[in-house]
Formats: C-alpha cells, sequence, structure tokens
C-alpha cells in the first residue's frame, strides 16, 4: 500500500498559477486542518509579481475519499508519507520540473516536510517549518518540560473514541471539542477565521473514515497505541463505567504512559519522529516560525534552536499562536518570500 497526496478540485478559492512562475511551491496542511487554510498564502506567494511561485497545497493522506487507503492495508507510516510525497513531486507538471523547489509544512506538513527534507535534501531550494519545529518530540524533555502537558492530547486521541468525542457539540466545557481545541491552541485567532477554519474541518470530518485517518497519524506514528494497552482499556470499559470514572482513569492511564512512549521510545518506527536529526538538514536553508502563545508548541522550543548561531533561522511572532499563516498573513508571506529568494 501507498499513501496518496492529492490536490484538491480547482474552484474560486484555489489559488491561480502565475503565467510565467520562477518556482514551486508545495504547502503541507496539519490538523486539525484542510488544505483550504493554505489558499491564503499560496494566493500571496503566487500572486506577487517579483516571486511568481506556482504553488501546490494537496490534501495530506487520509484527509480526502480518495486518499484513505484500503482498510487491510498497513499502516501509514511516516517513511511512506515521505515516499509519497516524493511520488507526488516527480508526478507535477514536467514543464515546472527545471524550477527551484520549495517546501512549506504547517504542523503534521512540517513532520512530513522535514523528513523529506532529510532524505532528498539536494532536490529543495528552501524548507519552510510553521508551527512544529526541528525534533519536536526528541527536544521536548530537554529543552521544556512544559510541552509534555501541552501534548497530552497525543494520548487521548489514541482512545478509539476519540473521533466521536472530538465531533461533538463545542461545549466549552469539554475539552476534546473542536473548537476548543482551535481556540487553545490559537488564542489570537480572530473568530471569522477560526468559524472558517472549523467549518472546512467539521466537513472534512463528517466521514468517519477520514476522521479516524486523521486521528491514525497520531496513533500510528507516534505510536502510543499499544495493543495490550487498548484491550486492558476495552475489556476494563464496563467495570470503568459502573464506577462512573471512565474519563478520569482512562484519561490517568494514557497521560501516565506518554511520557514513557515519548522519551523511552518503547515503539520502534520504520524513520521514528525522534530520529529525526537537525544536524541533517542544510540549515541555511532552514526558516522555522511560531507563534508566541501557540498552545500547542511551546515557544521555547524555537528559543532553544534560536540560540544556536548555526542553526536555522527562527521567527517567532507576537500575537500569534499555532495558526500563525492565518493570524498573520502577510508576515508569514513576507518572511518565507524573503526566505526563498
Amino acid at each position: 500500500m501507498s499513501a496518496v497526496f492529492l490536490d484538491p478540485p480547482s474552484g474560486p478559492s484555489t489559488p491561480v498559477p502565475p503565467s510565467s512562475p520562477l518556482a514551486r511551491t508545495i504547502i503541507l496542511h496539519g490538523f486539525p486542518d484542510t488544505c483550504a487554510s493554505m489558499y491564503d498564502l499560496a494566493s500571496a506567494l503566487s500572486s506577487d509579481p517579483q516571486l511568481r511561485h506556482h504553488c501546490f497545497t494537496p490534501h495530506l493522506p487520509g484527509y480526502a475519499p480518495s486518499t484513505i487507503p484500503p482498510s487491510s492495508s498497513s499502516p501509514i507510516t511516516l517513511n511512506m508519507l515521505v515516499l509519497a510525497l516524493a511520488s507526488y513531486i516527480s508526478s507535477l507538471s514536467p514543464s515546472l520540473s527545471h524550477l527551484p523547489l520549495h517546501l512549506i509544512g504547517h504542523d503534521w506538513g512540517s513532520v512530513i516536510a522535514q523528513a523529506y527534507a532529510i532524505k532528498f535534501p539536494s532536490t529543495l531550494s528552501s524548507l519552510t517549518l510553521i508551527a512544529i519545529p526541528l525534533n519536536f518530540l526528541h527536544t521536548t524533555a530537554l529543552t521544556c518540560p512544559r510541552q509534555l502537558y501541552l501534548s497530552r492530547y497525543m494520548a487521548r486521541f489514541q482512545s478509539p473514541d476519540a473521533g466521536a468525542e472530538l465531533m461533538r457539540s463545542d461545549d466549552p466545557a469539554h475539552p476534546h471539542a473542536l473548537q476548543q481545541l482551535v481556540s487553545s491552541w490559537s488564542p489570537d485567532l480572530s473568530a471569522k477565521r477560526r468559524d472558517k477554519l472549523l467549518a472546512s474541518v467539521r466537513e472534512a470530518f463528517s466521514s468517519i473514515e477520514v476522521r479516524e485517518n486523521a486521528l491514525n497519524y497520531y496513533r500510528h506514528l507516534v505510536a502510543l497505541n499499544s495493543p495490550l494497552l487498548q484491550s486492558l482499556l476495552l475489556l476494563s470499559r464496563p467495570l470503568l463505567k459502573l464506577m462512573g470514572s471512565l474519563w478520569l482513569v482512562e484519561k490517568a492511564v494514557y497521560l501516565l504512559l506518554l511520557p514513557a512512549v515519548l522519551f523511552l521510545r518503547l515503539h520502534p518506527l520504520d524513520l521514528r519522529l525522534e530520529d529525526i536529526d537537525a544536524r541533517a538538514l542544510p540549515h541555511k536553508r532552514i526558516l522555522l516560525i511560531g507563534g508566541r502563545n501557540d498552545g500547542c508548541a511551546h515557544a521555547e522550543l524555537f528559543n532553544a534552536i534560536n540560540k544556536s548561531s548555526t542553526g536555522p533561522t527562527v521567527k517567532l511572532l507576537d500575537g500569534a499562536g499555532h495558526w500563525a499563516l492565518l493570524e498573520k498573513p502577510k508576515e508569514v508571506a513576507r518572511l518565507i518570500a524573503k526566505h526563498a529568494t
């Protein structure tokens, strides 16, 4: 089985490519999101007369019905996503193949972009990572212990009913409703942009298959889904429900196991996130963009990278959170444009 990247169908909100492009740019979205959130950035890069980037904003595998792998297939791995991206790039118009290639990733798109850059560094002219910095999981405990608390959602997403909880009505008291998640990750995001983002995600996640495949990024790649743990939780559900403490007990179990899985590396992957080594990347071609108010990836993770004089370029934006590209669209586009020239 191979993962599939797919461009969305052309429509009024799809960026219009320039008539004579100077570069190819691929923008990868993350979670919980869709490629629609990348359109404004793509339009800014493609409409600039000095840049004239031909931008591509594909769905991540599993985020559209046509990209969902057969149920009998093996789980998607990070290495498979990297190879799928390489295949997608090679399938782009041959008339553009001579142009420089710029890769931009947000959230999970950042993780995939990092892994691609390690495997195929010579193919890239520049790499821009938004919201998720280098070595995200590997450096958390050393540089920012608070990140463990911020990453608790990864543990909860292992639950078989995580998808249903995510799509429940947006009750502010419910810790896993989509609106609460987005609001806590990007507190500075305007209500208009937040509602537009949520509408796009709700439409995509209305498909159970899409929703489960999106959550499988956390289940299979972060590898908290121990079969033994899942079996114990499922078998204990009747007893826990009688005790009236299912949510509390289950959450406690996940939170206790999260440090072990992330930092003791109990579950091997074919290309583990913690094996992404910043030293393998061409630093001069890397731009990291983060928001100081990000409730998903703490700003201190970017500050730790920024302390290195030989590291990549790091830009932390005030008044921005996880979706800096939506909160500060002009500033993010300007930073990428400068970096990509």
